[in-house]
C-alpha cells in the first residue's frame, strides 16, 4: 500500500476535487410561532469575510432580536454585534469568538454526511 518503488505500477485512484464558490448565502429557520430562530450565513471569498446572523422572536410579540458574528480574514479580526453593543478582537488576541461561531452552528444543525455529489448535508434541529 505504501510501497513507492518501481515494482508497483498500479495507478492511484482519481480523487474528487471540490471547488468552493466565491460567495454564498445560506438561511435556516425553525418557523415555529412560539420561538422562531433564524440563522443566515454569508460567505464572500473576495472580501475574505464569513458572517453569521442569528435572529430570534418569542410569540412574535416583540421585534426580532439578534446578533452578528463576522470573521474577517483580510483584517484578521472577529466582531460580535448585538442590538445594543459591538465588540471586536484580533485573531491573535483570542479565538473565543471563532469557537462561539462554530458552537452556535453546531447547536442549530445536525451533520448528516455527504450526498452522492460529495456535498455536505446539514439538517436544522
Amino acid at each position: 500500500m505504501f510501497n513507492f518503488g518501481q515494482e508497483d505500477n498500479e495507478e492511484l485512484p482519481v480523487r474528487p476535487s471540490l471547488e468552493f464558490p466565491d460567495s454564498f448565502e445560506i438561511g435556516m429557520s425553525t418557523n415555529d410561532p412560539g420561538l422562531n430562530i433564524t440563522e443566515v450565513i454569508y460567505y464572500d471569498n473576495k472580501a475574505k469575510k464569513l458572517r453569521m446572523q442569528i435572529y430570534y422572536s418569542i410569540l412574535g410579540l416583540d421585534k426580532t432580536k439578534g446578533f452578528d458574528i463576522v470573521l474577517d480574514e483580510a483584517d484578521k479580526m472577529v466582531a460580535v454585534q448585538t442590538d445594543s453593543d459591538c465588540k471586536k478582537t484580533q485573531f491573535t488576541d483570542s479565538l473565543l469568538p471563532v469557537q462561539l461561531f462554530f458552537q452556535m452552528f453546531e447547536s442549530l444543525t445536525e451533520y448528516l454526511g455527504t450526498d452522492d455529489q460529495g456535498l455536505h448535508i446539514f439538517k436544522v434541529r
